[in-house]
């Protein structure tokens, strides 16, 4: 009886989307990238959005009419990159050429070895197993029970999840505008700055996964090998204004990780420039943004406001890094005070 109602609830609610791109329940936005299966093999697009929760906020509404394509959004909180090209991997898998990849990055999600995955393999098993016996493991799934019934119960309470995908295919709303004020940034910025060693902050930034080998050799597979395969497919990579306050925070309590940072991005913009089917915008130093605290709700997550410059911007040489000079180290923090 468990069995059977387990296998009917999650076929007729398919909360990750994996055998219907429509139906009368909204889709769930917690199993990532797990969820990104289903909308690749169902959903009508012909180029991606894929991010952390940095990009949340993206509009695949604002980048279609930047570009007059037809976006999906790949949204992946605390991804890796190595999590990014199993998904990206698949796109290409099921759909052929993708006109347009619009790739935000995370310096960060480089960091370990080229494998890292931050959930086990086994809760990635679409990506692994023929469809067929993924589709099994889906629907005998007892996790996925409990998620048909949350997602039934919502939905006769009318209840918001704090992330869900809504129909109009809109960026994620995940946070609220009275989240983003100067003070939830300044108050995130003490407590890493301030956090004794050990914390979670250290799992990027310690020497053994963080450095220049690393990150070198996780690009160069989880990114480069895909840039190069592609050659159709046009990346448009996006460094994200990260608060003026990510960079301080860096540069006192990772002083070593903060100079590699910079090295990272030097090392991309240079072996990038080479390819004609990437584009690179750099928001980091738009201190119009950076600056303006009461854009962030931490020391990194942007308000709607921003994620809308940033789209409007992807086609403005200003924040077009050159193929000539790929390589200037800009600095972040230079006359920057903070506040009292």
């Amino acid at each position: 009886m468990f069995f059977s109602l387990t296998v009917l609830l999650t076929y007729l609610t398919d909360p990750l989307r994996i055998f219907h791109a429509e139906g009368n329940f909204k889709m769930v936005h917690e199993y990532t990238p797990l969820f990104a299966y289903g909308k690749l093999r169902n959903y009508h697009y012909d180029s991606i959005l894929i991010g952390s929760s940095v990009s949340d906020l993206y509009s695949t509404k604002g980048l279609n009419r930047v570009f007059n394509d037809n976006f999906v959004h790949l949204n992946n909180p605390g991804g890796t990159a190595h999590s990014y090209k199993l998904v990206l991997g698949h796109a290409f898998k099921v759909r052929g050429d993708i006109k347009r990849i619009v790739y935000v990055l995370d310096h960060f999600f480089f960091s370990g070895t080229v494998d890292r995955l931050r959930v086990t393999r086994s809760n990635l098993f679409f990506y692994y197993d023929p469809f067929y016996l993924s589709a099994i493991k889906y629907l005998t799934d007892s996790n996925m029970l409990f998620l048909s019934l949350d997602v039934i119960i919502s939905q006769i309470i009318k209840k918001d999840y704090k992330r869900i995908l809504y129909g109009d295919g809109d960026g994620m709303e995940t946070f609220t505008p009275a989240l983003f004020n100067a003070e939830a940034a300044i108050d995130s910025f003490n407590k890493k700055l301030y956090t004794s060693r050990g914390d979670e902050l250290d799992k990027f930034y310690n020497d053994n996964a963080y450095n220049m080998d690393v990150l070198r050799q996780s690009f160069e597979f989880n990114l480069l090998q895909m840039i190069k395969t592609h050659g159709n497919t046009k990346f448009i990579i996006i460094y994200p204004p990260y608060s003026i306050l990510e960079f301080v925070l860096l540069e006192r309590k990772y002083n070593k990780s903060y100079h590699t940072f910079l090295d990272f991005k030097c090392y991309i913009n240079t072996t990038l420039s080479s390819y004609d089917n990437v584009e690179i915008y750099d928001f980091q130093n738009e201190r119009n943004i950076t600056e303006q605290l009461n854009r962030y709700q931490d020391v990194i997550h942007h308000d709607r406001a921003t994620a809308l410059y940033i789209i409007n911007n992807l086609t403005n040489d200003k924040y077009r890094v050159k193929k000539t000079g790929a390589c200037v180290r800009d600095n972040l923090t230079a006359g920057f005070s903070l506040p009292q």
